[in-house]
């Protein structure tokens, strides 16, 4: 399936979602919608633009946008939604300031406010212009396999998750069992098949005694084999540098995920787990 099977209305929910976010009322005819994994999938890569130009954009000062370029967005935006923009009747973007600002620095912005204003200005066109990118010709120049994407932290995967707020979205305390100090949180949204473990203060594994794993009760708490949820380790320079994310990475997908168990097994961890150690688990009320 490629960009132009995609319903208008899915289309304009992406865009939307990637740049200002969507109301309560967008956000669940979006769930609506993204009921097809391909249309999922296809969030997703909007997702990732809008993170990657987020990472790409991180400087306090540029210059401005070239007149033709703003033209060229304005055209292409015509041409997408079907205006008719003339290259004459374009004018410079400024910024926008409230009387009641203006009020408060006298004549206008400072240097520094009016930078900060030409960064949202720069940052809600640039991800505007990679989706209608994507919308036109499906290509988007931070895919998974360009550069700038593969740059993405996990952490930055993880912002971009609950950024995005799906209405499944799990946030979950995990709750210490055998091991006391260790702390942190589990993510995971059902429809989007993604979440990430967060840890602080768990005690780091040998990799060549032991192997943490993660295991995800589908449906019921009391499930005799749960999900297989990957195997990671946690090293004691991660847990220096602060806390450590891991993605989970489930081996069958889930239906409805209600728990989550961290075991230590041994390498390179187990098909089926006796689950004797388990520093953290967290579940679903």
């Amino acid at each position: 399936m490629n960009n132009q099977d995609f319903s208008e209305e899915f289309v304009d929910l992406l865009i939307l979602r990637s740049t200002v976010g969507l109301s309560e009322s967008e956000q669940l005819e979006f769930e609506q919608l993204a009921t097809d994994p391909e249309y999922l999938k296809e969030a997703e890569r909007f997702d990732l633009t809008a993170a990657a130009f987020e990472q790409a954009l991180q400087f306090d000062e540029f210059e401005e946008m070239p007149r033709e370029i703003q033209d060229l967005l304005l055209f292409s935006a015509g041409d997408m939604f079907g205006g008719d923009v003339e290259s004459e009747s374009v004018t410079p973007i400024e910024p926008k300031v409230e009387l009641a600002d203006r009020s408060r620095v006298g004549d206008g912005p400072s240097t520094r406010e009016a930078s900060r204003f030409r960064w949202r200005e720069m940052t809600a066109i640039a991800v505007a212009a990679a989706s209608l990118l994507l919308v036109v010709t499906g290509f988007n120049p931070f895919s998974e396999t360009s550069d700038v994407a593969s740059q993405l932290t996990t952490a930055q995967r993880l912002a971009s998750l609950t950024t995005a707020n799906p209405a499944d979205l799990i946030d979950l305390e995990w709750t210490p069992v055998h091991d006391a100090d260790a702390s942190g949180k589990v993510v995971w949204s059902d429809s989007r098949q993604e979440g990430y473990m967060v840890f602080e203060n768990i005690k780091a594994n040998d990799p060549a005694l032991e192997k943490y794993q993660l295991w995800i009760f589908d449906t019921d708490k009391a499930q005799k084999e749960p999900i297989d949820g990957g195997v990671f380790d946690i090293s004691a320079a991660e847990l220096e540098a602060g806390r450590v994310i891991v993605p989970i990475k489930p081996n069958l997908p889930i239906s409805k995920a209600v728990q989550f168990a961290v075991t230590v097994e041994k390498p390179p961890g187990v098909v089926v787990s006796k689950r004797e150690k388990i520093p953290v688990l967290a579940a679903v009320e």
